[in-house]
C-alpha cells in the first residue's frame, strides 16, 4: 500500500513527522479491504470486518467516544464490532459505515446537517441514520470527491420504485432510475440533471 498526502495528525498512518507527503511512500498494512479519508482522518475496513480509524478527533470525526487525544495510530471503532460493515466512507470531518443488511451509521461535524441523523449536532459514536423515509430501503453512501467545500451525498434507493433519494446539505433531490442505474453529477446547481455525469452505480 502507497500513500501520500497531509499527514500532520498521522492519517497517512506514517510514523514520521512528515506533512504533507509529496511523493508515494510504502505503508506496511495487511489484510485491508477497503480505505476512506477525511481532510484529517482516514478509516479502514480490514477483511475480518473490523473497522480501524486514525486522525484528528475534533467533532467526533473518529467515533471514538470520549476522544480527548487525537488518534496517532489505528485504533479500532469498537462501537462497531458487533456489525457486519461492508462499506466505508469519509466526508470532510465525517464518517460513514454501511453494514450488509443496508443500515448506515455516522458520525462527526454534523453542521449542516451533514449526517442525515435529523440532527446538527455533532455525533460523537457511530449513529444509526433512522426515520420514516429509510423504512424498508437499502442504503448506499458516495463520496463526493470535488474537495473540502462538497459534503458526502446520502443516497436512499428504494428497490421497489426504482428510485433514488438524495440529501445534499438538507435538500432532497429525486431521480428515477427504472434500468436500474442512477447517475450522480458532480456539482448540484439545481433540481436539473444534464448530461455532465461523474458517476454510475448499479442498483443491487
Amino acid at each position: 500500500m502507497w500513500a501520500f498526502g497531509l499527514n500532520n495528525y498521522k492519517q497517512l498512518v506514517c510514523p514520521e513527522d512528515i506533512s504533507p507527503v509529496s511523493c508515494p511512500i510504502r505503508i506496511n498494512l495487511d489484510h485491508v479491504s477497503q480505505i476512506a479519508g477525511g481532510r484529517h482522518h482516514t478509516m479502514l475496513l480490514k477483511d475480518d470486518g473490523i473497522v480501524q480509524i486514525v486522525g484528528r478527533k475534533e467533532n467526533g470525526r473518529l467515533g471514538l467516544r470520549p476522544a480527548r487525544e487525537d488518534a496517532t495510530e489505528l485504533t479500532t471503532i469498537s462501537a462497531l464490532t458487533q456489525k457486519v460493515i461492508v462499506h466505508i466512507f469519509c466526508g470532510d470531518a465525517q464518517s460513514f459505515a454501511s453494514t450488509s443488511d443496508g443500515k448506515v451509521y455516522a458520525w462527526g461535524m454534523g453542521s449542516p446537517c451533514q449526517l442525515g441523523t435529523g440532527s446538527e449536532e455533532d455525533a460523537l459514536e457511530p449513529t444509526l441514520i433512522e426515520s420514516k423515509q429509510t423504512e424498508g430501503i437499502k442504503i448506499c453512501l458516495l463520496n463526493c470527491d470535488d474537495g473540502v467545500d462538497e459534503s458526502p451525498l446520502t443516497v436512499a434507493i428504494d428497490k421497489l420504485r426504482s428510485t433514488a433519494t438524495i440529501k445534499i446539505r438538507g435538500k432532497l433531490f429525486y431521480i428515477y432510475a427504472p434500468k436500474g442505474y442512477y447517475y450522480v453529477r458532480k456539482r448540484f446547481y439545481s433540481a436539473m440533471w444534464s448530461s455532465h455525469i461523474c458517476r454510475q452505480l448499479t442498483i443491487a
